[in-house]
């Protein structure tokens, strides 16, 4: 599986442990600005400011208070009895692979939202050797001779 794959499976697998028997995973993605103030609360922290793709799973669970949401990505913390500690700790480790990073938001009894934030690298475009060469135009008129 893909390191996308893993970073999105171990978050919805938190969500679905979080709420239980019952409630609702939102998975959305889209393009989105990191501000300043945003930035402050990521993790790692290694993050600037500007354009980012982001993924967000969202969970109706039984949220976190700030000492738990403070060690989740600690290896081998984890909150229930038959964790391992491993997966969040994964998702740090591709986060940082990719310089990408991660805001969470949780409360007692009100859920948890996970944003993660993937820096879009835009690419120099560059000519192909299938695209064929262009001829520069000169300003200057030119001459061309004709022999007969």
């Amino acid at each position: 599986q893909s390191q996308l794959e893993q970073i999105i499976l171990n978050l919805c697998l938190n969500a679905k442990e979080a709420m239980g028997d019952g409630g609702t995973i939102n998975l959305t993605t889209r393009e989105a600005e990191l501000t300043p103030a945003r930035v402050a609360r990521c993790v790692p922290y290694n993050a600037k400011p500007g354009r980012y793709v982001e993924i967000v799973v969202r969970d109706t669970g039984a949220g976190m208070d700030q000492a738990t949401m403070t060690r989740i990505f600690d290896p081998f913390f984890t909150t229930k009895a038959e964790g391992h500690g491993l997966g969040m700790a994964a998702v740090l480790g591709i986060l940082r692979q990719h310089d990408a990073v991660a805001l969470v938001e949780s409360e007692p009894g009100e859920g948890t939202t996970v944003h993660v934030f993937f820096p879009i690298k835009r690419r120099a475009r560059t000519r192909t050797t299938s695209e064929p060469k262009r001829k520069r135009r000169s300003a200057a008129p030119t001459t061309r001779r004709h022999s007969e």
